[in-house]
């Protein structure tokens, strides 16, 4: 399991690693005017052409303020920038006030955690929006005397880390700009966030199952934009990864993803895909979404229980599908 570090030293460590694999990849480097809530500052920010992303970092009184953006930023000008999104670890303990967090697992590893707390200030942006919207990971933790849910930002460990950042300050862009999509109460049962666990479980996760994790919303992320490129409706709940919607909001399409190809994750994109679209009055298509390798085995599982198998592989920092059906027809492909 995860655990969320406490030692000024540890956290300090981390916190030179996530600004030094940041900085290794900045494009340009400036002054910016940053906003935030009751003022502005004139701060040095680095930006990357091909994440799209500005950020700056501090420190502040009790934690490390590492801010994030998007776009290009007016350089040397008074344009006062918006921050997309802060992630701040503590500078030594625990503090659930303070959204970010470094976490380690059993074998040292280290990954960087979000609490979920996005709002800025802005009204009706906050965490059960974010927890019903999110495309990302959520990971049960050991934080301090309790078991806490934090989101999976990044891996340390994986060639895709900065990658992983960047998908994280867009989507929690996307949240902050879009509304709730307006489906039938009847199909998607929208959760309350519970941040906190009292009493004793199990976890059963290994590191290299925690690290795939961490690009699970790169996937789904992706495989989104292309769906809306090509003028389809789509939305997504906690339980759903994806789906499709038609005109009258029923549900056409449910796509369940998945990052590693074990027999576990089969079994539990069968039953995901089964048990949510059950809870729905005519059933959708059904696509499972793995990496390119997954075995024939399997492919040929999910062809017998009639659902469309979705492959894609890694180029670069970003997963490149193979063909899927449209909704409206198996036999009709576009390109993913």
């Amino acid at each position: 399991m995860l655990i969320i570090m406490e030692k000024e030293d540890e956290i300090k460590s981390a916190q030179f690693s996530f600004i030094k694999r940041m900085n290794e990849i900045a494009d340009k480097r400036g002054t910016i005017i940053v906003g935030y809530k009751g003022g502005n500052a004139e701060l040095e920010a680095s930006w990357n052409k091909e994440f799209n992303i500005w950020w700056t970092t501090q420190e502040l009184e009790n934690r490390y303020w590492n801010a994030f953006g998007t776009k290009e930023p007016k350089w040397n000008t008074k344009y006062a920038h918006s921050i997309t999104c802060e992630i701040n670890p503590p500078f030594k303990g625990i503090n659930r006030t303070i959204a970010g967090a470094f976490a380690r697992d059993s074998s040292g590893r280290i990954y960087l955690m979000h609490r979920g707390k996005i709002g800025g200030g802005r009204k009706g942006i906050g965490k059960n929006k974010f927890w019903n919207e999110f495309r990302g990971e959520w990971q049960e933790v050991s934080d301090g005397e309790i078991i806490s849910t934090l989101t999976l930002v990044a891996s340390f460990e994986s060639p895709r880390f900065v990658a992983q950042v960047a998908n994280f300050v867009h989507e929690v862009e996307r949240v902050k700009a879009r509304s709730i999509t307006k489906i039938k109460s009847s199909t998607v049962q929208l959760t309350t966030f519970k941040e906190e666990f009292s009493g004793t479980k199990k976890f059963s996760a290994t590191s290299k199952e925690i690290e795939a994790k961490c690009d699970h919303g790169l996937v789904v992320n992706t495989l989104a934009k292309h769906l809306e490129k090509i003028g389809i409706t789509i939305g997504n709940s906690p339980n759903i990864d994806l789906f499709v919607l038609d005109k009258n909001n029923n549900f056409k399409m449910m796509f369940e993803i998945k990052t590693t190809v074990t027999k576990t994750q089969c079994y539990e994109a069968i039953g995901q895909l089964y048990f949510n679209s059950a809870k729905l009055g005519k059933k959708p298509h059904l696509v499972a979404v793995f990496p390119e390798n997954l075995n024939e085995e399997c492919k040929n599982v999910f062809k017998n229980l009639n659902i469309h198998c979705l492959t894609y592989k890694w180029i670069n920092n970003g997963p490149k599908f193979d063909r899927i059906s449209k909704p409206e027809s198996l036999m009709t492909h576009v390109s993913v």
